[in-house]
């Protein structure tokens, strides 16, 4: 019964944490994309300051949408910070599995490989 909701960082968000050449897919494809899957309810961008990274920092940033959940993927490098933004929120943590090669920055690194 509960809506899926998700959250796609912004470009700034996402420049600022990964560099300057990404992302690769702008915020609003990724976010298109995730808002055809079927079991998606809504998605909307994280356009907070690019600098909010710290635990307490996000879950203010993300406090006004009481979420009930935290989802990660397995291995993700922020995962310390997500787990006490969640933590923070009273949100459960909702762990992705990762697909291996599926990621951008691997799927970069296999082209850059093929050249």
């Amino acid at each position: 019964g509960a809506a899926l909701v998700l959250g796609v960082e912004s470009d700034a968000r996402a420049r600022a944490r990964k560099g300057a050449s990404r992302p690769l897919v702008p915020a609003e494809e990724r976010a298109e994309i995730l808002a055809s899957l079927s079991t998606v309810d809504a998605v909307f961008t994280i356009d907070g300051p690019p600098e909010v990274w710290r635990a307490a920092e996000y879950a203010e940033l993300m406090a006004p949408l009481r979420p009930t959940a935290v989802a990660l993927t397995v291995g993700d490098p922020a995962e310390a910070g997500k787990r006490e933004a969640a933590r923070l929120l009273g949100a459960a943590i909702v762990l992705a599995p990762l697909i291996e090669d599926r990621s951008t920055t691997g799927l970069v690194a296999r082209a850059a490989s093929d050249l």
